[in-house]
């Protein structure tokens, strides 16, 4: 609903002409602007806290002087509203709300997103005001900031830049088994969108619902080898199933503890699941063909091979199971993670298999990011000589590492990627 602004701004008005100016008492440093598809984002920083001053943002949106207030202003932001001018006097302060915004304060900055809707034109020039919070005293200003709608950098609804997709890749025309083979970069993602970054990488492991079908196939398009997250091992959630197993729920729930309750992964929450069990494995082939058939992925990423580890006497189940992949998705990739005792049996029928926390890791009890332990690095080199070397002897494996450190520690970071380079293996 549209309501005529006279009641706040309607007494200051009659102050404006005798507004004190205190121009060097605070500084905008900059006003910055991003866009998405709807919205057009700016930040105003300043060389001081900006609450709880007035921040004024009066725009001119028709390079037209004579239009609006004065000064050619049509539009204001203020708190978190937008509002036109339309008052006969331009020296006058009337004004129309139009609209909601939303403005966020952090610090010395404040940044508003505006849909872009209500801009009737692409072209703005705005003057940024900063007054006290009883509207006495301007404090600081910047004037005619120029904004061009349609050449600001886009970002997502997260305020991530939006990069442009890569070049096709020249080997697109060939089969994604074949690709995976012959893949020189991976990256693994459980988020959304991000499509132009991710499409630089010659093969991406990525989650559903997460990942939008859409973006999975201009992924795809630009021969980029997508490859979905399918659990073997646990199961997400306590399914009812046939209802045979602890506690009343699915057959292949483990108790190994006699609690009468399915056993639970005690980080992930996730519970074990028996790889032995026919109905587990048909659950996992019709999630996986469902992956690849309605959700367009090229191939799959089994993840939580290592229950049968945990479990040994699943371990046929297990191995049954990824064959029960392979007859069903003939054509598509799969990713195997982890399960080194399993890997001469898994490999012929396998494409990638991937070593977790092989250089850095997170520790879940200091709850830190670090590098492993020397013990912890000879152990994995040794699992590498023992396994996995002589299985790539006999099947073309592409062996992917993934690694865990904060984005900003780049000592980390280069460590776990020489070492990976060291054994030959994708980071």
């Amino acid at each position: 609903m549209k309501r005529c602004f006279q009641s706040l701004l309607g007494m200051v008005c009659v102050l404006l002409g005798s507004l004190s100016v205190h121009a060097d008492e605070l500084k905008v440093i900059s006003v910055t602007s991003t866009r998405t598809d709807t919205h057009w984002l700016y930040k105003v920083l300043c060389d001081k806290p900006v609450e709880p001053l007035v921040v004024q943002c009066l725009i001119d949106v028709d390079a037209n002087l004579k239009s609006g207030r004065e000064g050619g202003y049509d539009l204001l932001v203020e708190g978190d509203l937008l509002y036109q001018f339309n008052g006969p006097d331009p020296a006058g302060w009337t004004w129309e709300q139009i609209g909601g915004i939303t403005r966020a304060f952090n610090g010395n900055a404040v940044t508003y997103t505006v849909p872009i809707s209500h801009l009737t034109s692409k072209s703005l020039r705005m003057q940024v005001r900063l007054l006290k919070s009883d509207y006495s005293t301007v404090l600081g200003q910047m004037d005619d900031v120029s904004i061009q709608i349609d050449d600001l950098q886009r970002v997502d609804q997260a305020n991530r830049v939006i990069v442009p997709l890569a070049p096709v890749k020249a080997n697109r025309d060939l089969s994604a088994r074949k690709r995976v083979q012959q893949a020189k970069s991976f990256y693994c993602y459980y988020g959304s969108g991000r499509v132009g970054e991710l499409s630089a990488y010659d093969m991406v492991i990525l989650h559903s619902p997460q990942m939008d079908v859409k973006d999975i196939a201009k992924l795809k398009k630009q021969g980029v080898v997508t490859i979905g997250y399918i659990t073997v091992g646990e199961d997400d959630k306590l399914s009812e199933g046939n209802g045979n197993g602890p506690d009343g729920k699915a057959s292949w729930f483990f108790d190994r503890d006699n609690d009468g309750k399915p056993d639970q992964n005690g980080i992930w929450k996730s519970y074990y699941a028996n790889a032995m069990d026919p109905l587990w494995r048909e659950n996992r082939v019709k999630e996986a063909v469902r992956l690849v058939t309605e959700e367009g992925y090229d191939g799959i990423f089994l993840d939580t091979i290592d229950t049968a580890v945990l479990y040994p006497e699943t371990a046929p189940g297990m191995i049954q199971l990824v064959r029960d992949f392979r007859k069903a998705l003939p054509e598509a990739p799969i990713v195997l993670n982890q399960g080194y005792t399993l890997l001469s049996q898994l490999a012929p029928m396998s494409d990638a298999f991937m070593l977790e926390s092989f250089t850095a890791t997170y520790d879940f009890q200091s709850k830190q990011y670090m590098l492993n332990y020397p013990s912890s690095m000879d152990w994995h080199a040794h699992k590498v000589r023992q396994y996995i070397e002589p299985v790539l002897k006999k099947n073309p494996l592409t062996v992917l590492v993934l690694d865990y450190a904060k984005p900003d520690d780049f000592k980390n970071i280069q460590a776990a990627a020489d070492r990976a380079a060291t054994f030959g293996f994708l980071f």
